[in-house]
């Protein structure tokens, strides 16, 4: 496996944009799918916030992961956020959701940030695993989700 910047991958765009799209479009249904190719585009960054990384399993594209300022309009005063871990059906667990969420931490840990936030629908005990703590749960776009953040700052 090998994970690299989406921005250095740039053919991929369409893709992660589908895989954005086919798995949360439903939340902001107004976004097209070539405005989430563009927001990719345009977000398609090194060391920096937004940024957005891409796990490859034998040259094939298998799962992507980002850092964004904001993920959750409802909670503005939280920031940088760990968005959008998609791993392809046919990759998942073989490690690789695991792999990019390290990926973000460690883009992160660069970057000074103190404490990285999330939120999920259903995935609190995958990241409880990786050291994730849950703030509350919430109600987002008509569903409930669970805020965690992780400290960086003393690990």
């Amino acid at each position: 496996m090998h994970i690299g910047y989406l921005a250095d991958h740039l053919t991929h765009v369409p893709i992660v944009a589908q895989w954005i799209h086919a798995q949360w479009g439903y939340m902001n249904p107004e976004k097209t799918l070539g405005q989430r190719m563009e927001k990719l585009k345009k977000g398609a960054t090194r060391g920096g916030i937004p940024t957005t990384i891409v796990a490859f399993y034998a040259d094939s594209l298998a799962g992507t992961a980002s850092l964004v300022k904001h993920d959750m309009e409802t909670h503005r005063e939280l920031m940088p956020w760990l968005a959008s871990v998609y791993v392809a059906q046919e990759y998942r667990n073989q490690g690789i959701g695991s792999a990019l969420v390290q990926q973000i931490i460690k883009e992160a840990r660069i970057l000074s940030v103190e404490t990285l936030y999330l939120f999920t629908f259903d995935r609190e005990s995958f990241y409880a695993r990786l050291g994730w703590q849950k703030i509350c749960n919430d109600a987002y776009l008509g569903a409930k989700v669970t805020i965690m953040e992780l400290g960086l700052a003393d690990t």
